[in-house]
């Protein structure tokens, strides 16, 4: 690359990156992992999850459930809403 570039995402590989070449993103199931790690730290061993139905919201479901369960929280209930009924996993 031949001028600073910022990209707004985060590389997916973890191949070469240009010199050139910056990043700013938000890892979305990271956070979801750093506040479960957050939760339990400060005692909290029961969780329940509730997200809406789209993609990004379902990865951050599956991170935080993750790594609950890792840690020892019990998950006990996960709810997905579409804006009318609610359904339960």
């Amino acid at each position: 690359m031949s001028v600073p570039t910022l990209a707004l995402n985060l590389p997916e590989s973890g191949g070469e990156i240009p010199a050139q070449l910056y990043f700013l993103g938000l890892a979305a199931d990271l956070e979801a992992r750093q506040i479960a790690q957050a939760a339990f730290a400060e005692g909290y061993k029961s969780a329940a999850v509730i997200a809406s139905g789209n993609g990004l919201a379902k990865r951050m479901q599956l991170a935080f459930a993750e790594e609950w369960s890792q840690l020892g929280g019990k998950l006990v209930s996960q709810l997905n809403f579409t804006g009318s009924n609610p359904e339960t996993m």
